[in-house]
């Protein structure tokens, strides 16, 4: 995501090598800051194709028909991502450090059967 611009930023540990212009998040490797674009998962398959039913061989998510639980945990400038409870992103040096957020689905349909917004406590 991101313009582009400064005013947009997120900071990720990604892979050393990375599939075209592609980055892939890894707990232990070298930082990159990006100010648009995205940073695929860790477990994303290389070989992914925009096809009804296509499941990759490290997907985390549920079959089709069966709900799948994100939770993404915030505080201050650090994003961490679980989809069904496994890490699969983190972000941090994030900006901008306030607004709107956005859910979004990649450009495909989406349905959310219940969206929460818990505050953090220390």
């Amino acid at each position: 995501m991101g313009d582009g611009s400064d005013k947009f930023q997120i900071t990720s540990n990604v892979k050393t090598d990375t599939e075209g212009n592609n980055f892939f998040s890894q707990q232990d490797g070298h930082p990159q800051t990006i100010n648009e674009g995205r940073i695929n998962w860790y477990g994303r398959d290389p070989q992914w194709k925009d096809i009804l039913g296509f499941r990759g061989k490290n997907d985390v998510e549920k079959p089709v028909g069966e709900w799948n639980t994100m939770e993404c945990v915030v505080f201050e400038d650090q994003i961490s991502i679980f989809l069904n409870g496994t890490l699969v992103n983190e972000a941090f040096n994030i900006k901008p450090g306030k607004g709107r957020i956005q859910i979004q689905s990649e450009g495909a349909e989406i349905f959310f059967r219940r969206v929460e917004l818990t505050p953090r406590s220390e």
